[in-house]
């Protein structure tokens, strides 16, 4: 069964409350205004889940900037070929952009989802969950992990490859978390338990897919 564990990076900024905005930056109107957000780089990394666990040397990762020509059509490839989509809060996030531009991806396997699940974390229709961020959940769990929350800015200014290095870095931080969840050895950043992630093939089969 093949995976693809994906990260998207917006191209537009959006302003936090109380901020100016700079003069040569663009700017979408807020955080889920996913048309005007448009899309800076997709990260990927692929390979089996059979082999996810026990050989991640076999993880192949990589970043394509989405205003290269062909490369929208060769991340639709990566979807079209993958037989499960791993994300990280994609329904209220990288999902709905890619959807936005074009594309219809649809994640199977949400980490994030599944980690609030095992750690008895209701459901927020805000997707909004303090404590549970990508850089929280890295930090409590050792990973040398640093989010870049100007991403957007760096890419306008033209720093194409810290952002394509900083989206590989996120994909490669989610398939070390999943595996750690696999092993039962991931760490609730908020709570300290360690917890365990169900099998990708579990969540398949209770979704009826």
């Amino acid at each position: 069964m093949k995976y693809l564990i994906y990260t998207v990076v917006p191209e537009r900024c959006v302003l936090a409350e109380g901020q100016d905005p700079a003069p040569d930056l663009q700017y979408a109107a807020h955080a889920q205004d996913w048309l005007n957000l448009e899309v800076a780089v997709v990260g990927y990394g692929h390979g089996t889940v059979e082999n996810l666990k026990y050989y991640p040397e076999a993880f192949t990762e990589g970043a394509l900037a989405w205003n290269e020509q062909g490369n929208p059509a060769r991340v639709a490839r990566l979807f079209n070929e993958a037989d499960v989509v791993i994300g990280f809060n994609p329904y209220l996030g990288e999902d709905l952009l890619l959807q936005a531009n074009g594309l219809p991806a649809s994640t199977q396997y949400d980490i994030l989802c599944e980690l609030l699940h095992q750690a008895g974390v209701e459901s927020r229709p805000d997707g909004m969950y303090p404590g549970y961020s990508l850089g929280a959940i890295a930090k409590a769990n050792s990973l040398p992990f640093k989010p870049l929350t100007d991403a957007p800015a760096l890419w306008q200014r033209g720093e194409v490859e810290a952002v394509k290095a900083y989206a590989v870095a996120s994909v490669g931080t989610l398939q070390k978390l999943l595996v750690l969840g696999l092993e039962g050895n991931l760490k609730d950043p908020v709570t300290g338990k360690l917890l365990g992630l169900p099998t990708v093939e579990a969540v398949l089969a209770m979704r009826g897919v």
